[in-house]
């Protein structure tokens, strides 16, 4: 496959909801993209505001995923160029793995040169053509409809706090031995770049779940660093901000068992342990402290949350670029977790 080629892709629709006009796309990629970037273009052009929900790709047989199995390949890490395709080569493309919105993809032109059909070399993937209507990706005619899994919860209740504090108690215990003091230093770093760029994704979520801007927050910084970990397991509400709506409804399905889990797993593993999202949700189901099946809308709930929660656990310096663990995050997981559940942080000294 030459450098520069152009894709055709056709929404035939759900497997149980055909679309009788399909639409469609042109896209302009490069060999060196990912089938994570082509994905990322084509969802906000076939109308898609919720991009929370996972992917997969097709491809003679082989399989690449934004939550892949053993089986699968990580969509990020698969190149369009490694594929081998050919003009007229097809391949699959489905967006939301529990809907399952199907594309039938197929190579149209190789070797294009980018200046004629875009003015320019692209840094990523872009639409040159587009057809067709386009239908809500939940299938709603109305704003008021309701969202698949949305939370019609109030506040937490006395109830939910007693909730809360026995799931604390079970952190608590099977974190006896966790680090005790913070890495104030990044700490700074992390708050000080979020403070730079407020409004940058995902640290708008962060301040907007947290109850803060900039000029409000803590002064010390491992107060506020807390604070903003701390208000991703307790959203003060829910972001009012174009685009992020998805990401905090997705982030308020979670629920303590999910925390616990996750936070148990990883830190109990230590500093260098993997916090990528297939692996995090591995880590939840095989924690012994958390009881009780998962059902498969379940599975789906944590996936979309992870989604949401490790990028922004990268914003915050919990993980690495490699989404492993941190000194700071090893610490500040059960600092966090104890803000959001104690009402009251850790002190830091043993």
């Amino acid at each position: 496959m030459t450098e520069w080629s152009t894709i055709r892709v056709v929404l035939r629709g759900r497997p149980e909801a055909p679309l009788s006009e399909p639409p469609g796309r042109l896209v302009l990629v490069h060999a060196e993209h990912t089938l994570c970037d082509v994905a990322d273009t084509l969802d906000p052009a076939f109308g898609r505001w919720d991009l929370a929900p996972d992917h997969r790709f097709t491809v003679d047989r082989r399989t690449a995923s934004s939550a892949p199995t053993e089986a699968e390949h990580d969509s990020d890490d698969v190149t369009v160029g490694s594929l081998g395709l050919r003009p007229g080569a097809e391949f699959s493309y489905t967006f939301d793995l529990e809907l399952r919105w199907e594309h039938w993809c197929e190579v149209d032109e190789v070797d294009v040169d980018p200046h004629e059909v875009a003015d320019e070399e692209p840094d990523d993937p872009v639409c040159l053509d587009g057809w067709g209507s386009l239908p809500d990706q939940y299938e709603r005619a109305h704003e008021d409809d309701p969202l698949p899994h949305e939370s019609t919860d109030d506040d937490w209740d006395d109830t939910d706090w007693e909730e809360r504090s026995a799931s604390w108690e079970v952190v608590d215990l099977a974190l006896a031995q966790r680090p005790r003091e913070p890495d104030a230093d990044a700490a700074a770093e992390a708050v000080s770049a979020l403070r730079a760029d407020p409004d940058a994704w995902p640290h708008r979520l962060l301040w907007a779940s947290a109850a803060l801007v900039p000029n409000n927050a803590p002064d010390d910084a491992v107060a506020c660093w807390t604070t903003l970990a701390a208000g991703l397991i307790d959203p003060h509400d829910e972001p009012d901000l174009p685009g992020d709506a998805d990401a905090a409804a997705a982030l308020a399905a979670l629920d303590a068992a999910d925390w616990a889990g996750a936070v148990i797993e990883l830190v109990r593993e230590g500093v260098g342990a993997s916090a990528d999202p297939p692996r995090l949700r591995e880590r939840i189901l095989a924690c012994p402290e958390i009881e009780g099946d998962v059902s498969t809308e379940d599975l789906a709930v944590i996936d979309r949350g992870l989604r949401v929660v490790v990028p922004a656990w990268r914003a915050l310096g919990i993980v690495d670029a490699q989404r492993h663990l941190t000194p700071l995050g090893a610490w500040g997981l059960p600092a966090a977790l104890a803000l959001a559940w104690r009402g009251a942080p850790l002190p830091t000294s043993p």
